[in-house]
């Protein structure tokens, strides 16, 4: 069977994952009004996390070939996974990622029903018992859209191309290269 055979770990995290994935959906108005702030939304944040549950399924085959489906998947995998990419000294950003997409995966079993859900997570955050976070900064707090109308009338004077794209990108809440390639 090859990797990406419709039978493989790889596969069923994937199109797990799909479940969540929204494009356009705005994650600003999702987290303002108290909505489902775990979709995926942007096409590029999709593309990064099926890679790296691909990547976090290989570690699996390689190091628990017996396991052959979602629900046999624990914490001591993901744990195993994040120590092994530790090891390899890869960038804290690189890791917080993958954090990030592997707490994704396990949103997505639970709204499936692959994980009960009340199972322990996949990645649990460090006041259960698991590893720090790699976010060094704070985030991000979004524009008003008052505030993005605002700026988007200064540049047009100046740089209506510019004005365009970032219209396109409050309306359709679509991020700088997903914008760019639509």
């Amino acid at each position: 069977m090859s990797k990406n055979s419709e039978g493989s770990l790889g596969y069923q995290m994937m199109k797990t994952l799909q479940g969540i994935f929204q494009p356009g959906t705005s994650r600003y108005k999702a987290k303002r009004y108290h909505r489902d702030a775990e979709l995926i939304t942007g096409i590029s944040t999709m593309r990064c996390m099926s890679a790296d549950v691909h990547q976090f399924a290989r570690f699996i085959h390689f190091n628990w070939p017996q396991v052959k489906y979602l629900p046999e998947i624990h914490t001591e995998m993901a744990l195993a996974y994040i120590r092994s990419l530790e090891q390899q000294e890869r960038s804290n950003g690189r890791i917080g990622r993958v954090y990030a997409s592997i707490r994704k995966l396990d949103v997505a079993c639970r709204k499936a029903g692959i994980f009960a859900a009340d199972a322990l997570l996949l990645l649990p955050y460090k006041d259960q018992g698991g590893p720090g976070s790699f976010h060094s900064e704070p985030r991000p707090v979004a524009y008003t859209d008052e505030q993005a109308q605002t700026m988007i009338a200064h540049i047009t004077l100046s740089d209506p191309a510019a004005a365009r794209l970032l219209t396109l990108m409050r309306v359709t809440s679509l991020r700088a290269h997903d914008a760019t390639i639509a």
